[in-house]
């Protein structure tokens, strides 16, 4: 049997697999990295409510989403679909990183607010 014959291939997950610990091996950064680009002091109970999650800041004169408990890969998505960078309500640890998911619900957490971007 030929080897490129459809029975020789690696499947996709395999592949991506070994793609991914190359890459890690290497020192290639794999995670994209959401920062704080711009802190707001603005309260979020200050803002007109648009819809569940969303609220409207006068001051600016935008959006602010509620990012709370959502993982880090939901927070990059939503950035990437507003162009790469959004406002945001998220969780913080006091040391200003960011806290994802379920890890956000712990009650040291704050949260903060500002322009978001991907790094």
């Amino acid at each position: 049997m030929p080897a490129d014959s459809p029975d020789d291939l690696t499947p996709p997950r395999a592949l991506l697999r070994k793609v991914r610990d190359g890459l890690r091996r290497s020192g290639a950064k794999t995670q994209v990295d959401v920062r704080l680009s711009r802190p707001c002091d603005v309260p979020w109970e200050a803002m007109t409510r648009v819809a569940e999650g969303v609220r409207r800041c006068d001051r600016c004169d935008a959006n602010v989403y509620d990012f709370v408990g959502l993982s880090r890969r939901e927070i990059v998505a939503r950035i990437r679909a507003h162009g790469g960078t959004t406002c945001a309500q998220v969780a913080a640890r006091s040391d200003g990183r960011l806290v994802f998911g379920e890890c956000a619900a712990g009650p040291l957490d704050e949260r903060v607010r500002g322009g978001l971007t991907l790094g």
